[in-house]
């Protein structure tokens, strides 16, 4: 670890934001001593990125980093999430790109059935020359960046297109600036009330999950992440499981790879108030392909379940489509100190 105080914190910052050192720095240097690195998000911008984070939660196309997420800067009313630009040919399409990923997952399309699929209520906005994601109701805002305005705006097109090709209403296109019809039916009918409750409930926990996305590349070599929900069974809210697929080159050597990313996940200084629950790990045995972790907060609904799926050399020669492509994921790991201080 760096020697100074200032150093010391830059470097968590780095690690758990993704951003840049001298950006780290700048950030560090704004705040007090006892304050926490990354900035919790208020009520109404905790649930946005709850909203967020389960539309990315299983993503359309490879991507390098996790969720294709380079980079978040975080503040208490609004986030700043950098994404990477690389367009990758294995999603649902030869021409699937993660902007055009990122604009089918968010964007509201009213369905035949009654249906809302994407963030119901949920509007882009071109907002002093940057992208900026708002829903109605909320006093919240993720800034989209990495994009190009004009990219946003043809890919939304596309997606508007296809939607009205198969039937659906595309609401940001033909509601701009109010709720769609099939929005407010939507909400009407009751069909999101006790989903909306469950998620607003524990909003915090994918909040915070979503402003630490790049420490995720401190596990292993990053090859996928996936997320998923469901009611937590001990009580009220999500219990969210992550899967962090990744190749570990100490696996097997009986050393945790896993451990030192808990550690800064759960940091007084810029991790999560999360506690250890229980542990089911194999490293010590030498089989650390499937170890899993669960945390959960002491006063605070809903838990974490952390996988850590390691995959072996034959599945890489198999998930890595070239050499090159394995080498930028390689560069990408963030290997973390046994200790913080």
């Amino acid at each position: 670890m760096k020697r100074t105080a200032i150093d010391r914190r830059t470097q968590k910052l780095a690690w758990a934001s993704g951003l840049p050192w001298k950006v780290a720095k700048a950030r560090v240097q704004a705040l007090a001593a006892h304050q926490p690195l990354i900035a919790e998000a208020s009520r109404d911008q905790a649930v946005l990125e709850c909203h967020f984070l389960h539309a990315l939660a299983r993503p359309r196309c490879t991507t390098l980093h996790p969720w294709g997420i380079r980079s978040v800067a975080a503040s208490t009313s609004r986030l700043v999430v950098t994404f990477e630009t690389v367009q990758s040919n294995r999603g649902e399409g030869d021409d699937e790109t993660t902007v055009l990923g990122l604009m089918r997952a968010v964007l509201p399309l009213g369905g035949d059935s009654g249906d809302v699929y994407g963030i119901a209520g949920a509007r882009l906005r071109v907002e002093d020359g940057t992208v900026v994601l708002r829903r109605f109701g909320l006093n919240a805002a993720i800034q989209l960046d990495g994009f190009a305005p004009h990219a946003v705006q043809a890919a939304a097109m596309r997606v508007a297109d296809e939607a009205r090709q198969d039937g659906m209403a595309p609401c940001q296109q033909e509601s701009p600036e109010r709720w769609h019809a099939c929005e407010r039916e939507y909400m009407r009918r009751g069909t999101t009330d006790w989903y909306e409750t469950l998620m607003a409930t524990s909003a915090w926990l994918p909040s915070g999950l979503l402003r630490r996305a790049p420490l995720l590349r401190a596990v292993g070599i990053p090859l996928s992440t996936t997320a998923w929900t469901d009611a937590d069974p001990y009580g009220p809210g999500e219990l969210w499981k992550v899967d962090q697929e990744h190749f570990e080159p100490q696996a097997g050597s009986g050393v945790s790879h896993h451990r030192p990313f808990i550690a800064m996940l759960t940091d007084p200084e810029c991790g999560m108030p999360l506690a250890l629950e229980h542990e089911a790990c194999r490293c010590a045995t030498g089989r650390c392909d499937d170890c899993r972790v669960y945390l959960r907060s002491h006063g605070r609904p809903g838990r974490l379940e952390m996988r850590f799926t390691r995959r072996a050399d034959f599945y890489l020669e198999r998930a890595q489509s070239t050499v090159f492509e394995f080498e930028r994921r390689r560069r990408l790991y963030r290997r973390l100190p046994a200790t913080f201080r």
